[in-house]
């Protein structure tokens, strides 16, 4: 009996994922990525080594703490923390706090990702939170780094705190819920997320309410159409963490859509 319930234990935290990549494919600026059941194949231009690679994977989907990881390469010994939608693939490595693959469902000349902001525009909010020298600000969520979060700074889950993105053209907006963590992935799930935001765009005198999944997958949420805005996040409801009241967002960005 002791020996299932450890076995039961085990599987709570580390199950096989239903395999929703097949047939999928995704294009980064050098690399494409092409999913069938029980393999990827990777082909491009590899900079890190600098020469073009042509190599196929046996993978596999598992899911942990409510984190997606791909398994891959000889006795499954690569790992790769997964967020993915139909349209957007985004892949983190144990070594790297940025992506190792950020791609699109469509090839382009390069993928129609826009970064909101910059140094010199930088995104702002009502709060962040604050732990020792951590300094979990708004400007963060431009970065789309693992455990580099914006988190909320008031008392409880910051229900009507706002989010400031700086003056842009954009007719979307993708959102990263919650904390991206590849080495404490039980973070996403101990920690709140958002659950409704209201987009006030000012210059248009446009506003709209969103209803967000509880998924750290990429969440695009359509503002109209391509137009110079000013935009406002406003954290309406959330998704209780199991452990702590911060509500965390992990990355914004937008795309530009093709008609």
């Amino acid at each position: 009996m002791k020996k299932l319930l450890i076995l039961f234990l085990l599987l709570g935290n580390l199950m096989i994922y239903s395999n929703d990549l097949i047939n999928k494919v995704y294009y980064s600026h050098f690399l494409t990525i092409r999913f069938t059941e029980n393999t990827f194949n990777l082909k491009g231009m590899d900079l890190e080594k600098e020469k073009r690679i042509d190599i196929e994977y046996n993978y596999k989907l598992i899911s942990e703490e409510n984190s997606v990881f791909m398994l891959f390469g000889d006795n499954y010994k690569n790992k790769w923390l997964l967020l993915y939608n139909n349209e957007i693939f985004i892949a983190f490595d144990k070594n790297k706090v940025t992506p190792t693959f950020l791609g699109y469902f469509e090839d382009a000349a390069a993928p129609p990702f826009i970064s909101i902001g910059s140094d010199e525009n930088m995104i702002h909010s009502t709060s962040h939170l604050e732990e020792g020298s951590i300094r979990y600000i708004a400007d963060n969520l431009r970065s789309l780094k693992v455990d580099t979060p914006w988190v909320e700074g008031v008392e409880k889950f910051g229900i009507g705190e706002k989010i400031f993105l700086p003056k842009s053209s954009i007719s979307n907006l993708v959102i990263i819920n919650g904390f991206i963590s590849f080495r404490n992935p039980w973070l996403y799930i101990k920690n709140s997320r958002v659950k409704k935001v209201k987009i006030t765009d000012s210059i248009n005198n446009i506003e709209k309410i969103f209803e967000l999944k509880d998924t750290m997958n990429p969440q695009v949420l359509s503002i109209g159409d391509y137009k110079y805005r000013e935009i406002i996040i406003e954290i309406l409801e959330i998704y209780k963490g199991s452990r702590y009241d911060d509500t965390c967002i992990a990355g914004l960005f937008s795309l530009i859509k093709t008609p």
